[in-house]
């Protein structure tokens, strides 16, 4: 027979695998961005056109024009779990129609202690194929170091180039997270 205080314990050890599942799917969130939410140079303000979460080079940007976003990353647990073997995605939804436009972000830590900023991994949109509708990529990257929070800020860097007046170059989303690739 059991008494209140073993069902209680029953129902206790029941409910802890579900308890352990809900912690591990809550950790698997990556960190994302609306491109809207980047923070714009001062001198970039006249070249930028935000709509829905967009943003994008203004079609009447004199060329060649880059517009430049940041983008300060967050400490996430799946980000700080991360190990110097993870692989970590990169995705992006972005417009890029041709060789008159470019999209790139670049992922960057900032030393607290020396002030040297590092670039960690290059996200380049010319190295898929042009659009003119939105497209979103993922690639897939080791860094050989786990994310250290403690010592470094972590931001992504955003330019979005027109080159000429048929470019259009617009991002929407970034996301950065636990990647799907295998070491090489």
């Amino acid at each position: 027979m059991l008494t209140v205080s073993s069902s209680k314990l029953w129902a206790a050890a029941a409910a802890l695998p579900m308890l352990l599942l809900g912690t591990a799917i809550a950790q698997a969130a990556p960190w994302t961005a609306a491109a809207s939410t980047g923070v714009v140079d001062e001198e970039d303000l006249q070249l930028i056109s935000a709509n829905e979460g967009r943003v994008e080079v203004i079609g009447s940007a004199p060329v060649p024009a880059t517009l430049n976003l940041r983008y300060n990353i967050v400490a996430l647990d799946e980000l700080v779990n991360l190990t110097s073997t993870s692989p970590i995605d990169l995705r992006a939804r972005y417009r890029d129609n041709g060789s008159n436009a470019r999209v790139e972000l670049r992922l960057k830590a900032y030393n607290y202690e020396t002030g040297v900023t590092t670039t960690l991994f290059n996200f380049d949109s010319n190295a898929f194929p042009a659009n003119s509708s939105y497209q979103t990529q993922t690639e897939c990257f080791f860094l050989g170091a786990p994310l250290d929070f403690t010592q470094n800020v972590y931001f992504i860097d955003a330019l979005l180039t027109k080159s000429s007046s048929g470019g259009t170059a617009s991002l929407a989303t970034i996301a950065l997270g636990f990647g799907s690739c295998s070491p090489q």
